[in-house]
């Protein structure tokens, strides 16, 4: 990106490629064969986002010393899992999941880097900037099955679409595509992390085709140069709501967290930690990726520039989620990163249905709001965990849960229901 903090980073991230300018399409593309790969991924319970079961994708090996593997944090999944990845003609490999993005659908694996194909190669990223309109690029993945295949298209623009920025191509993505790399033919680095399609036209997609988005890869060098430097790689967030107008991405202050705040609603963000010239809300939560646990913020009010200090909210690893298992109910904390609107005590959310289970015969269903177990509120998964532990096995729970309601009149609805207490689990995603 071009005005991000990680330029300067950029020659520590990337090593000594294995294309030159001088290459051709079809030499770039045979190089990526030897970095992209194939990604299996078994879990029965979803957590996080997730719907559970068996998923697939592509990722492409970023450092081969280390065995760290990039792809989408869709195709990782935010679930209890298991990892397999397959280079080229090779047997599968076990992975771990090291970074799993609650913002970014990113995600890095390590397999073991003694474990990898002596030719494998580790990609070029491109950290220093966005890709130009107009550059020649190639998707490289396994479409609907057709594995190490490659489309070619050009990128399309760097649109912003709430809530993150993309690099838009007209390369055909397909499912399998996922998490494999967005090549520049011109140079062979890689420029994005195919991602996902966006088409609006929800009653006439039979007519309209879709467009392919991919995550920028200055994003992801900024998380990477942090992991490779033991630091803090969690997302963090200004304590604030934030607007945009049409046509501008821009972020200004909506509403803030604390009363006492000396932002104002429609200061305009234009600087953060002393460097200038925001984009969007996806640019300022790169820049406050770090160790630091505050941040000077520049705006523009009426006309006058000030900077301003705040602290910053740290977003929980999606790899620490602790759930419960109560009869199939997974239970658990809420992870939407504007929950402060929603539920500003911070209730437990239902976040899965075991299938099959007793849960599922009840009218609770994932993201339904826990108000109460046997008549007490709970905003403490251990502290929910040990009163449910008190009780007997065969003992009769009480829920109160509340869900979106399709009645017009009324935005939620509240459900009573009992589930024995059973086999008392705990979920951990790691």
């Amino acid at each position: 990106m071009a005005a991000l903090c990680v330029s300067a980073c950029a020659c520590a991230l990337v090593a000594p490629g294995p294309v030159s300018a001088a290459q051709t399409a079809e030499e770039i593309l045979g190089q990526a064969e030897l970095y992209t790969v194939k990604i299996t991924a078994l879990n029965s319970i979803g957590l996080n986002q997730d719907s559970g079961g068996t998923a697939g994708g592509a990722g492409f090996l970023i450092d081969k010393a280390r065995g760290w593997i990039l792809t989408n944090a869709h195709v990782a999944t935010r679930s209890p899992v298991v990892l397999k990845v397959a280079f080229k003609d090779e047997k599968e490999l076990p992975g771990k999941r090291l970074h799993v993005d609650p913002l970014l659908d990113v995600a890095i694996i390590q397999v073991d880097p003694k474990s990898l194909p002596t030719t494998a190669v580790a990609a070029e990223l491109e950290c220093s900037g966005l890709p130009a309109v107009g550059t020649p690029i190639a998707a490289f993945g396994h479409p609907w099955g057709l594995s190490f295949t490659a489309t070619r298209g050009i990128v399309s623009g760097v649109p912003w679409l709430f809530p993150g920025e993309y690099v838009q191509t007209d390369a055909i993505l397909n499912h399998g595509n996922s998490g494999g790399p967005l090549i520049n033919l011109n140079t062979g680095k890689v420029v994005g992390l195919n991602a996902r399609l966006y088409n609006p036209e929800t009653d006439n997609k039979k007519f309209s085709s879709a467009i392919s988005l991919s995550e920028p890869i200055p994003a992801i060098c900024r998380i990477v140069e942090l992991l490779k430097a033991g630091q803090d790689t969690r997302l963090k967030l200004l304590p604030m709501a934030l607007a945009t107008a049409r046509d501008n991405p821009r972020p200004r202050i909506a509403r803030t967290l604390d009363a006492p705040s000396p932002f104002l609603p429609g200061d305009l963000i234009v600087g953060i930690n002393g460097s200038s010239g925001v984009r969007n809300a996806s640019d300022l939560a790169t820049r406050l990726r770090g160790p630091a646990s505050s941040a000077s913020v520049t705006i523009e009010r009426t006309g006058k520039t000030m900077t301003l200090s705040t602290p910053l909210l740290v977003q929980p690893d999606p790899l620490a989620a602790r759930d419960i298992n109560v009869s199939g109910l997974i239970i658990g904390k809420p992870w939407r990163l504007d929950e402060f609107e929603i539920t500003p005590a911070g209730s437990l959310i239902i976040d899965f249905i075991e299938p099959g289970s007793l849960a599922e015969a009840t009218e609770a269903s994932s993201w339904s709001y826990v108000h109460s177990v046997d008549g007490r509120s709970f905003t403490d998964v251990d502290k929910l965990y040990a009163y449910l532990s008190s009780k007997a096995e065969d003992a009769m729970i009480q829920f109160i849960i509340s869900s979106y309601s399709d009645a017009s009149e009324f935005i939620r609805i509240y459900h009573y229901f009992e589930l024995p207490r059973g086999e008392l689990k705990m979920v951990t995603v790691q």
